[in-house]
């Protein structure tokens, strides 16, 4: 294993754990993430606050991985989130949508580089749901029939 997939699934452990501080570690101070719901988050800082929000907006967040690759300074994994909507969800807008209770399924592609020495770190990120071009993904379904879970179905282009 190469130091891109070794930071990738510390970095992933970190997500799905709730552990802000170790997913900080696996950032470069200047990191570029590209969101499907957040856009582009530029530093550390706010890509920790941005996982923050979610981590409460679903607590029971988990990741069924499907298939990783690294190629040099690049990991990729593919795989399903799966959660509960059961806290506020901070939305891009600056509004918060209260907690649904409804269930989430995507499908999800997350792309890092890895750069850094001997203390390799992300210096970018892009995930991916499915295919879709929304960025209120998550916020459109959730509120769209409440009694219907979220799949990766719900997540292509509108």
């Amino acid at each position: 294993m190469g130091e891109a997939r070794d930071v990738m699934d510390r970095a992933t452990a970190a997500i799905f754990s709730n552990d802000m501080a170790a997913i900080a570690e696996c950032y470069a101070a200047d990191v570029v993430a590209q969101t499907p719901d957040a856009g582009t988050i530029n530093g550390r800082d706010d890509l920790v606050d941005y996982m923050r929000q979610m981590s409460d907006a679903f607590p029971d967040l988990s990741y069924e991985m499907t298939r990783t690759m690294e190629d040099g300074k690049f990991a990729i994994d593919e795989g399903t989130v799966i959660g509960t909507n059961t806290g506020p969800l901070a939305l891009a807008t600056g509004e918060v949508l209260p907690p649904t209770g409804k269930p989430v399924r995507l499908r999800s592609i997350d792309v890092a580089t890895v750069e850094g020495g001997s203390s390799p770190v992300m210096t970018s990120t892009s995930t991916r749901w499915r295919s879709s071009s929304s960025s209120d993904l998550c916020s459109r379904e959730l509120t769209r029939n409440p009694t219907r879970p979220v799949t990766m179905w719900d997540a292509r282009p509108v």
